[in-house]
């Protein structure tokens, strides 16, 4: 028999670089080197080693430019040439893989080639005194058809000094221009606020995480108090926030294999036993309440190591067994959105190479969905029918309690803990999101369902129970035209058995309340509700109505047809049809007093500049608010742009515009110019033409939902074309409205005196439609 030969299979440099090519996003190829760091710095925390601020440092390009690169620093311990190596190796897989996110080596090579042709990677431990780097240069590693990549060194400055820094060269064309722009710079940041959330708020270990300078803030969940319990039988008090902690069996873990399993020390799979090692286990996290709801922001997330590996996941919310798979959750809301969200960590679970998915095949993962949601269905009846009892599963006894987004009948919506206004609770959300302290804690939501408690209340009394207690409305203030707290008001509607009571009315809190005139020594008590046109109480045609209660004396009930043709007008209004109806009894009144020179005009002239004050054409007030709403579009690139755009921007200026700019900053106080170009705040000392023409030359900071939510770079109808000339189109029209703005911020108030007064109302409305989103 001849010799057997032996084959050479070793790869190819060309692999490498072809390992660019797997379809990754471009948040997901930084957030792998972002893993990297993580894990270093993880290592180091369990052998004992003591950080006050663990900070990862990204710095992505900001221009297309054939120098651009994409930096990954960090003040991590530190490796050894050792561990250099093998961080940079394909395929490497540690003896605690199980515990990182980075997970092997392919991750890093991955990365690299998806976002670049060239790599450095400088490292330092503390008391070395020099950085040791590793260059991969692909074009160069297969030119020589090597894998030996050239080891570097360079100076340290301060022994003390230890991290890690991985620059990435050549940037592929897609990807430079990808970067270019800004709104993508910002979208990586909020990929990585939502990936990196647990980590972020983990309070027993600071992390600090930074894209172009700008710190990331974790994305928050916006839950009800956890303080806040419902009872349910069988279940006792269900808290809005269900925590758990579930210590699971130990396993064993196969570095090479990369699997865990129970049994002896021998792999099943490899069939070898070096470096089995044990591995605790333990199934942490919670479920709770969302104080809105929504069609789809609703889910768990699914976290491995501190990492979001799935977000929003709604797997859990179905039972499946062997024959069939039904939907539990949502299953009351019509519209199918739901409100149950969470975290469940699962660093023992397998994810796929993308790390954008945990594997369904993996033994953990249906130990996991058992142990959060219970062995049956959620939905009682259905558990019941086929055999299953109740369950203290986490997901189980929150579903009990909260599985309705709105209360049935009789129960009142604070048992369910939900706002009944979409809309209202969207616009809460974002105020939650965007940081708003107000928003934060739970008060002023828990005052909303009160309310909505209150208006069954009222609705009670309507149908005819006296005794029921009645809705707080709004008090305004005459002096300024705004509410005031009145939770003291009572006020009584009309009685169910009286023949203008009448069904599917909706209250309008805006409208109600206790409006009180000067020359009367009375209040008039309004109940407000929009009603349909067939409304009984309203007379056939009208688009208004105001009844005088049965009940109470000086209470009133307003309705409203706010579909009424007479409201498609610039200058009619619902609340300009309840104040002439009160400025008529109140004539009325006045004339019975034998009143006579108190004219109609007069008395409906002090209830408008009573209640009317936010559709007044006050010249200083438009002045101010135009002057303060050209700043706040100024600053708001603030703190979304990173410095190093800032400063082009700023060097883009007219030599003119930068030096009016510098004069205003310093007669403010500003010493260091660098400084105030880098944080973006340059544009709140810049002439109000000149901002108009930055937001003109800069469209893209501006919308997609960076100020504005229409769409600009989002745009998508079919054809380039198109899509510029409905881009140039929506700048020319915000243009517009902004040049309407400068007028007025440019004029003194005695100058709007002897303005048209047309005029004045354009420029109004576009106050109104600059607004931030």
């Amino acid at each position: 028999m001849p010799e057997q030969k032996q084959y050479n299979i070793t790869p190819t440099p060309r692999l490498l670089e072809r390992l660019g090519d797997i379809p990754i996003e471009q948040f997901r190829s930084v957030a792998e080197l972002i893993d990297n760091s993580i894990d270093a710095f993880q290592d180091a925390i369990r052998d004992g080693h003591q950080f006050d601020q663990c900070r990862i440092k990204v710095t992505l390009p900001t221009a297309d430019r054939a120098e651009a690169c994409i930096t990954i620093e960090d003040n991590g311990p530190g490796m050894s040439a050792e561990e250099l190596e093998h961080a940079v190796r394909a395929g490497w897989s540690s003896n605690h893989a199980n515990d990182h996110l980075g997970l092997f080596g392919m991750g890093f090579n991955t990365a690299t080639s998806r976002l670049g042709l060239v790599t450095e990677m400088y490292t330092t431990r503390a008391g070395d005194d020099h950085w040791i780097g590793v260059r991969i240069d692909f074009a160069e590693l297969i030119r020589r058809n090597s894998f030996l990549a050239p080891g570097l060194t360079r100076v340290k400055s301060d022994p003390a000094l230890h991290g890690t820094e991985i620059r990435i060269r050549q940037l592929r064309l897609t990807h430079r221009s990808f970067f270019a722009k800004p709104i993508n710079i910002q979208n990586i940041r909020n990929e990585l606020a939502r990936i990196y959330a647990p980590l972020l708020l983990d309070s027993n270990q600071p992390f600090q995480l930074e894209v172009n300078r700008v710190a990331i803030a974790p994305r928050r969940y916006c839950t009800w108090d956890e303080r806040r319990t419902v009872p349910v039988e069988r279940l006792g008090d269900v808290h809005a926030v269900e925590r758990f902690d579930i210590p699971l069996p130990s396993r064993q873990y196969c570095p090479e294999c990369l699997l865990t399993f129970d049994g002896d020390d021998v792999c099943p799979q490899c069939g070898q036993d070096n470096d089995i090692r044990e591995i605790q286990r333990r199934l942490y996290g919670w479920v709770g309440i969302q104080r809105f709801t929504h069609p789809d922001k609703y889910g768990i997330d699914l976290v491995r190591n501190g990492r979001v590996i799935e977000s929003l996941n709604k797997d859990l919310f179905m039972w499946r067994d062997d024959e069939r798979s039904e939907l539990d959750y949502p299953v009351d809301d019509q519209r199918n959105r739901g409100r149950i969200i969470g975290v469940v960590h699962i660093d023992h679970g397998a994810v796929s190479f993308t790390k954008d998915r945990f594997e369904r095949n993996d033994p953990a993962w249906a130990e996991m969905v058992t142990l959060v949601r219970g062995e049956g269905p959620l939905r009682p009846q259905i558990a019941r029918r086929l055999g299953f009892t109740a369950s203290q599963a986490p997901l189980y006894r929150l579903f009990q309690a909260f599985r309705r987004n709105d209360p049935k009948a009789p129960t009142p919506w604070k048992h369910v803990l939900a706002v009944k206004d979409y809309k209202e609770a969207a616009a809460m959300a974002e105020w939650f999101y965007r940081g708003d302290p107000e928003y934060q804690s739970d008060e002023k939501w828990y005052e909303l369902v009160e309310r909505q408690d209150r208006e069954i209340e009222a609705a009670a009394g309507a149908r005819g129970d006296p005794n029921a207690p009645q809705p707080a409305f709004l008090e305004r203030d005459a002096s300024t035209g705004r509410d005031r707290n009145t939770s003291h008001v009572r006020l009584e509607v009309v009685a169910a058995d009286s023949p203008r009571a009448a069904s599917h009315r909706k209250p309008l809190p805006e409208l109600s309340g206790k409006y009180h005139h000067r020359l009367v020594d009375m209040d008039f008590g309004v109940a407000a509700f929009s009603v349909a046109a067939n409304d009984p109480d309203l007379p056939s045609g009208a688009p208004w109505t105001l009844i005088a209660s049965v009940m109470s004396p000086g209470s009133h009930l307003f309705l409203v047809d706010l579909e009424h043709r007479v409201f498609r007008s610039m200058t009619l209004t619902a609340l300009d049809g309840l104040l002439s109806e009160l400025a008529v009894k109140t004539h009325t009144f006045l004339e019975q007093q034998q009143r006579h020179h108190v004219t109609f005009a007069q008395v409906l002239t002090d209830f408008r500049l009573g209640y009317a004050g936010e559709n007044a054409l006050e010249d200083a007030q438009l002045v101010s608010n135009a002057r303060d709403t050209l700043h706040e579009i100024a600053v708001s690139i603030a703190g979304r742009v990173d410095a190093s755009a800032l400063a082009e921007m700023f060097e883009e200026l007219d030599p003119n515009e930068r030096d009016i700019i510098r004069k205003r900053a310093a007669e403010s106080g500003v010493s260091d110019t660098a400084d105030f170009v880098d944080n973006g705040q340059f544009l709140g000392y810049a002439d109000h033409e000149t901002v108009r023409f930055f937001v003109a030359r800069h469209p893209e900071l501006y919308f997609d939902g960076n100020y504005w939510l229409r769409p600009y770079e989002g745009l998508n109808l079919g054809s380039d074309k198109i899509n510029n000339a409905a881009r140039q189109t929506l700048s020319e029209q915000f243009d517009g409205y902004l040049a309407d703005v400068v007028w007025l911020a440019s004029k003194a108030p005695p100058d709007l005196a002897r303005q048209n007064r047309n005029a004045l109302m354009r420029a109004a409305l576009s106050l109104r439609l600059l607004k931030p989103d």
